[in-house]
């Protein structure tokens, strides 16, 4: 047999001779374990929701943003992620941001059959001040692919001060889930 190089790790004959049966078989099974492995990798931004819409004064907790239904695979990581404005009437009061996952059966906007899976709180320093919303939650996995629906929620948790999302078209609030990589391989 002729001799053999190595591009990018499969083999190839030097010199334009014909490849042996072994060699092809050989580099079929470099091509099938590079796939496998890339399979692992982490494959980004998998499932986005926005809203342009100011909303009104917000108390009781409210779903400000949904993602209906996504499927988590198994032994997958995750991370969920709300990002944008919000603001308060006044400084006398504190809210919480909930990232919640529920049944997809649920209505868009019901607020019952939420599991908390990340929440911060945060109280205004001056009245309609502009405040940046980020709450997120990385390493999320479950054991068995699983169907949810992702809701992320405002409420005011004391006083008596309306809070109100702060957006429009260039300056949504978002949603986001990434798939972060298989729970097996570390980043």
């Amino acid at each position: 047999m002729a001799d053999i190089t190595t591009v990018g790790g499969y083999e190839k004959p030097i010199g334009g001779e014909k490849y042996s049966r072994a060699m092809v078989n050989r580099n079929l099974d470099r091509n099938e374990r590079d796939l496998v492995e890339q399979k692992k990798n982490p494959k980004g931004l998998v499932a986005y929701a926005q809203n342009t819409t100011n909303s009104g004064a917000i108390g009781a907790k409210t779903v400000i943003l949904n993602i209906p239904s996504f499927t988590f695979k198994a032994n997958r990581r995750y991370r969920v992620e709300l990002d944008g404005n919000y603001a308060c009437s006044g400084t006398a009061s504190t809210m919480q941001l909930t990232l919640n996952t529920a049944p997809v059966a649920d209505a868009a906007g019901l607020t019952t059959n939420l599991t908390g899976i990340r929440s911060t709180a945060d109280r205004p320093n001056m009245a309609n001040e502009g405040r940046r919303m980020n709450v997120m939650r990385p390493g999320l996995s479950y054991g068995a692919d699983t169907t949810l629906q992702i809701k992320a929620c405002l409420e005011r948790v004391n006083g008596s001060d309306g809070f109100f999302t702060s957006t429009d078209a260039s300056n949504p609030i978002t949603l986001t889930i990434h798939d972060e990589g298989d729970n097996a391989v570390v980043y």
